[in-house]
């Protein structure tokens, strides 16, 4: 995971930006702060100012170890932009160990306060079933408040004076839209695998599943290591099969471990009892 700390304050157009891109801004200390020495206060504003001077490494040497001891401050306090960026810090590792479970627990504290890069993440990790148990439901409801507040800030801050409500709502249907085929990737892929409500398709099946494993999906994943284990609409590849397996595993799918082993080990008798209990 790419780390995008987010600023206490950044413009609108910015973070329309951030949010059709999956990106957000980095943290860095205000102005008005970043040219002296902090002392805490005890204020949610200190505390997090002091975390972002370390993040950034302004007037201080970063350190994000020490950066995560002050944002966990600011957002123990209810801060949910620290709340935001203790998050991205578990998520990544940044500043101490790995721990998605952490990672979804602060992102969900700032999502409940409305916090737009939050809700997106949170979506992501539903999606994924990172830190949490996958659910394509609430993986669709978070994006959906995501792409509600991009319509709300166009509506606020950008001042379409042209056509205005025409340019707010294509840019919310897209963005919505964008939102939607990344939560759904998966399952649309699986129906077109297996011909459920859609002709059955296996390009158009590769395609979508594929691009929902780079995204790090790790059912994807597995699905993608079945089409190669199988030869399914794709060149029957033993490699590519364990690489994609390999990589659901690593994204704690116990499934795709044992298929991993028993490809490796290449005992048929195992895959098979395996395929079938997928199936059943």
């Amino acid at each position: 995971m790419k780390l995008f700390l987010a600023k206490r304050s950044f413009t609108s157009k910015g973070i329309l930006l951030c949010l059709v891109l999956g990106l957000s801004p980095l943290a860095q200390a205000s102005n008005s702060t970043s040219n002296k020495t902090l002392i805490d206060d005890g204020s949610i504003a200190t505390q997090y100012e002091i975390g972002a001077m370390y993040a950034a490494g302004e007037k201080v040497p970063q350190d994000y170890a020490k950066a995560a001891q002050w944002f966990h401050k600011a957002a123990d306090q209810g801060d949910a932009v620290a709340q935001w960026n203790l998050g991205v810090f578990y998520d990544s590792g940044l500043g101490g160990e790995q721990n998605s479970s952490k990672a979804f627990k602060w992102y969900k504290k700032a999502a409940n306060q409305g916090d737009m890069m939050s809700q997106y993440f949170l979506g992501a990790m539903y999606e994924r079933g990172r830190g949490t148990e996958q659910d394509d439901d609430q993986a669709y409801k978070w994006y959906q408040k995501t792409a509600v507040q991009i319509k709300a800030t166009i509506q606020n801050n950008l001042n379409y004076y042209y056509d205005h409500e025409t340019a707010i709502d294509q840019a919310n249907i897209k963005a919505l839209d964008l939102l939607k085929k990344s939560a759904n990737q998966n399952n649309l892929g699986v129906r077109y695998l297996k011909g459920h409500g859609v002709p059955q398709d296996y390009k158009k099946a590769f395609e979508l599943l594929q691009k929902s494993a780079i995204q790090n999906n790790r059912y994807s994943q597995r699905n993608m290591g079945m089409l190669y284990m199988g030869g399914d609409g794709v060149d029957q590849d033993r490699e590519q099969a364990m690489k994609w397996f390999h990589k659901a595993c690593g994204n704690d799918d116990p499934m795709s471990c044992d298929l991993y082993e028993a490809l490796f080990l290449m005992d048929y008798e195992v895959i098979a009892s395996l395929v079938m209990s997928l199936e059943s």
